[in-house]
Formats: C-alpha cells, sequence, structure tokens
C-alpha cells in the first residue's frame, strides 16, 4: 500500500483499526474536496477518532512549517516523561527568554519559579514560546536533548516526515511537519486528561513565584471558538484545540470536536492566508 510505504513499515505495526488512512493517489487528487470550502489552505484533513473514517483530505503529506502547531507534540513529550514531575516547580534559566519579534510569549521571566503543569497549561492557552522553553528545559534540561525527545516520540507514532528543532514552533531551519502527523500525534494527546484540559480551556490564570513572592498572569485563549470571538457550527462542540501561526506557515488550527451525538472528530486547517479564511474554512469542514 502506497500510504504504508509513505509513513515507513516500521510504524505500521504501531497502528490501530481506528486509524485514519488515505492513500497517496486520494490525497494528490483531493479525497472528497466537495467537504472543503473554496479558500485557499496548504492542508485540510478531517477524520473520526472512533471509527477512522476519513471525511476528506488534501495535500496532508506535503512538509510544511508547523508554527505553534508544534506545542501538541511539546505537551505530548512532557506528559509521556515528565508525568510524575507536574507539580514541581522549576526555576525558569534564560532559554525562558524568546526574542523573535513575532513571538507570543506568556509572560515568563528567569528566574520564575513555576510547576511545570503551570507551564504546559500556559503554553497551551495562550500560546506562549517562553513557556514552551521552560518545558523543555523542565523535562530535559535544555532545548537540544528535548528536541530529541520530540523527533523520537514522533517516530514511534508513525509520524516520520516530520523533523523538529525546537519546542515551540517559530520559523527555523530544519523544523517541518505534514497535517497528518500532526493528525497522528494530536490523536496521542486525546489520551492524557490534562492535554484535553489544557487545551479546551477559553482561558486560564498562572500562579507562580517571582522574586520570592506570589504572583499570576491571565490568557485567553489564541483559539478564537473558545474564546468566543468566532461563531461554533450549531451541533458541534469545540472540545480542545491548537493555532498556530507564522510567516512561513501561515493559519494553522487543529482541533478535536464532537458531533452532537457524541462522535468525536480531529480537524486540521494548515496554511491559510489569512486568520478569517482559516476560520471561514474550519467551520465550513465543521458544518
Amino acid at each position: 500500500d502506497d500510504t504504508i510505504s509513505l509513513l515507513g513499515a516500521s510504524a505500521f505495526n504501531a497502528f490501530a483499526q481506528d486509524l485514519g488512512v488515505v492513500s497517496v493517489a486520494d490525497n494528490n487528487a483531493g479525497y472528497n474536496k466537495a467537504a472543503q470550502s473554496g479558500d485557499s489552505a496548504n492542508a485540510v484533513f478531517l477524520a473520526g477518532t472512533d471509527n477512522g473514517e476519513v471525511i476528506t483530505a488534501s495535500n496532508i503529506f506535503a512538509q510544511i512549517a508547523p508554527a505553534s502547531t508544534t506545542k501538541i507534540l511539546t505537551a505530548l513529550v512532557a506528559l509521556k516523561y515528565a508525568s510524575d514531575d507536574l507539580d514541581k516547580e522549576f526555576t525558569l534559566t534564560d532559554a525562558v527568554t524568546v526574542e523573535d519579534w513575532d513571538s507570543s510569549n506568556a509572560g515568563f521571566e528567569p528566574g520564575d519559579k513555576v510547576t511545570l503543569r503551570t507551564l504546559i497549561y500556559s503554553m497551551l492557552v495562550v500560546s506562549g514560546n517562553d513557556a514552551a522553553n521552560g518545558v523543555a528545559c523542565a523535562v530535559a534540561g535544555d532545548v537540544s536533548s528535548f528536541a530529541d525527545l520530540m523527533n523520537e516520540t514522533a517516530r514511534s507514532l508513525g509520524a516520520t516526515h516530520s523533523h523538529f528543532t525546537e519546542p515551540h514552533g517559530l520559523d527555523r531551519e530544519n523544523h517541518f511537519t505534514t497535517a497528518y502527523d500532526l493528525y497522528l500525534i494530536f490523536r496521542e494527546c486525546l489520551k492524557y486528561d490534562l492535554f484535553v484540559d489544557a487545551a479546551g480551556k477559553s482561558s486560564y490564570t498562572a500562579h507562580f513565584t517571582r522574586g520570592g513572592e506570589s504572583a499570576t498572569l491571565e490568557f485567553d485563549s489564541t483559539d478564537k471558538y473558545l474564546n468566543g470571538d468566532e461563531e461554533v457550527p450549531d451541533g458541534v462542540l469545540i472540545v480542545a484545540g491548537k493555532t498556530g501561526t507564522t510567516d512561513n506557515a501561515g493559519h494553522c488550527l487543529i482541533l478535536y470536536v464532537k458531533d452532537s451525538e457524541g462522535t468525536g472528530y480531529i480537524s486540521v486547517v494548515m496554511g491559510a492566508l489569512q486568520t478569517d479564511v482559516l476560520y471561514r474554512s474550519m467551520t465550513s469542514l465543521l458544518k
């Protein structure tokens, strides 16, 4: 099968029967494109989580910049390797500082004492790049070692056409994924209640210690469905999701949703040209 060949035969045994699979030929032709809007996006995918039914797919094996959808893998690695340390307090180092002009930061500073749980929530709700670096250092000691764990984890899930160099998702050389790989990673993330809770929050208050004093930071979700800036289609419940935006990646969103009967779906839109195009495309899929 050409799909199995693309993903790598060594990963096949890890696949479950409820995994959504699309052949390379169908993907290239645009599987059930009638389900997609006419708006421009680099990749689109919608599949059921209960039976693996693929509703629509387009360009899902192309290697693209992931932006902050990277953070779903960052969270997964943290939950996989440091689940016993979630409430341990870590002192943030200079690595927490991300100075890119377009960086989305939560507001943490070197010297802050923060639990890993708080960092994960801050990373997923407000998409804090500083929080992502904090997670990496708390789990693996430094960003480079954490990136090794990211790639190892991705490969173990069959996400073999991705490569990650850092935990936050800003545009970097040799940092890329595919919409299908993100689907595989996100599907694994949904096995963790903490992830689902954090990625489904409309807002969050981070409690930590700064200069020996208690401190808080308050965030609203970057997901416009969750924060109420975008209308959710009737009969659809947004359970969890992650946004991402950079110059190279465009506007991206991956969601776990349920319909009125409780059936679950993973929906992915990558590389939309503008925010309104992203949500128009996603709403079209959800409808």
